[in-house]
């Protein structure tokens, strides 16, 4: 059943809340909506709108008084990852494709000028690597927009527990490397560091759900060796642990966010 607005208000809204608040429910008459997670970027540069995904393919929504929502883009042509960078100026998305070996080509959408434009095309494997290039669908953006990483499976598709690979594509390179690997990466929740900082900008991070398997349960409880994260170089140097997670006293279950633009 739909709630009214008066019962959102209800739900969302006390005696508590800031004065001039304002709660809506802006998506209607889809099929099914992904969820938003508060470790993915998602609003726009207005600050007034964001990004969600849906049974119609990507859409853009603007609040406000009067709520409205209009498709990203003009066609219903399959587009596998819809990438918000931090600042809300571009969405980065991929098309891939397994025919002829397999192939992945990525784009940027201004969000200011709504024009596209292709950035790198790969066919077969994934230059850098031995990894092919239809399986490439990366998880987050560098803060300088310079680099994306994904996570991929190394093994040959039939050995269980095989390597995950942690991968960045270079696009001043046009070259991907793979920075680490461990068969603890499963759903890793990747997240460049948000700084601009020109060193921070190359930091990563990564969420290890430790005794997790390919073919079972994908985050371990506690009992299984339990969820941690970590930091590391996107060239696979400065690896850290960061303190808490697998220390007995607190329970990490992931989407760990970095603090605004900090390197914390």
């Amino acid at each position: 059943r739909q709630k009214t607005s008066d019962e959102n208000n209800m739900t969302f809204i006390d005696r508590n809340s800031p004065k001039g608040i304002l709660v809506s429910q802006p998506v209607t008459g889809l099929e099914w909506t992904e969820l938003i997670y508060p470790d993915v970027p998602c609003f726009l540069r207005d600050g007034r709108s964001f990004v969600f995904n849906s049974s119609e393919g990507p859409q853009v929504c603007y609040l406000g008084r009067k709520v409205r929502s209009r498709p990203l883009f003009g066609d219903m042509r399959k587009r596998d990852r819809i990438l918000i960078t931090f600042d809300g100026r571009f969405v980065y998305y991929t098309e891939l494709s397994d025919q002829r070996g397999g192939s992945v080509t990525l784009f940027r959408k201004d969000m200011e000028t709504f024009r596209s434009e292709k950035l790198f095309h790969a066919k077969g494997k994934l230059p850098g690597t031995n990894l092919p290039a239809g399986q490439f669908s990366p998880n987050t953006v560098s803060s300088d927009n310079r680099r994306l990483a994904s996570s991929m499976r190394l093994g040959d598709g039939k050995a269980k527990d095989a390597p995950i690979g942690i991968v960045i594509l270079d696009l001043d390179l046009g070259q991907a490397r793979i920075a680490a690997e461990d068969h603890d990466f499963v759903n890793p929740h990747l997240q460049y560091c948000r700084s601009m900082d020109p060193e921070a900008s190359h930091d990563l991070m990564i969420q290890m759900n430790h005794g997790a398997h390919a073919s079972g349960r994908m985050v371990g409880s506690i009992s299984e060796g339990g969820v941690d994260a970590h930091v590391v170089r996107d060239d696979g140097t400065n690896w850290r642990d960061l303190p808490w997670g697998r220390d007995g006293r607190e329970s990490l279950i992931g989407h760990q966010i970095w603090r605004g633009s900090t390197r914390t």
